[in-house]
């Protein structure tokens, strides 16, 4: 057997804890009707209503809109420094694809093809995913850029989740991509901010 199917096999048994979650919600009786809103002082929000569920992070960054405008969309450098979206192929056009292979904390490695929703230059990336086949696990991924001055950025980086797996697998999807995107999150920052520093340098 080649090295290839191989890591190929490997992949395939890895533990999807999504699904051991919904399992496990469905033999405590978890009820897929019942409300949910938490937050956290670290800028994350959780919030589910039926089959429904928002994760919303921020972070300020001391770098202008425009240099980390530059670096979202540089996806070619991505596996350098990007701990949850290790991947990105495609070009970041209305209407097109890209092909993500990310790596959520508590979750397991995905591939995945989206479709780009939303492109404004320096201020919005939204794309739309699906979780086996459209209905089942949705997830309308966004990041947001404002412009707080000359070199000062906040950056709101969220995710609408919606479907029939969202009431069952919430507590562990919020977890994985709330921690996964407050990583990304810093990893930008600091990115973003020492490439400023270099550049200030004499």
């Amino acid at each position: 057997m080649t090295q290839t199917a191989v890591k190929q096999r490997l992949e395939l048994k890895r533990p999807d804890f999504v699904l051991l979650a919904w399992v496990a919600c469905r033999l405590s009786g978890l009820s897929p009707d019942s409300q949910m809103s938490t937050a956290n002082p670290h800028g994350a929000r959780l919030q589910r209503i039926g089959s429904l569920l928002e994760v919303l992070t921020r972070i300020e960054i001391d770098c202008s809109v425009d240099s980390v405008w530059a670096t979202l969309i540089d996806f070619q450098a991505y596996p350098t420094w990007n701990p949850l979206i290790k991947k990105i192929c495609g070009e970041p056009h209305v209407g097109g694809k890209l092909n993500l292979t990310i790596v959520p904390p508590y979750l397991a490695t995905r591939r995945l093809d989206v479709k780009v929703m939303a492109v404004r230059k320096h201020e919005e990336l939204t794309w739309l995913g699906t979780f086996w086949r459209a209905g089942i696990l949705d997830g309308h991924h966004s990041i947001l850029l404002r412009r707080l001055g000359a070199n000062r950025t906040e950056l709101v980086h969220s995710e609408k989740f919606s479907g029939l797996l969202v009431p069952f697998v919430a507590p562990v999807l919020y977890l994985g991509m709330r921690s996964g995107f407050n990583a990304m999150n810093a990893a930008l920052k600091t990115r973003v901010e020492s490439d400023q520093t270099r550049r200030s340098d004499p």
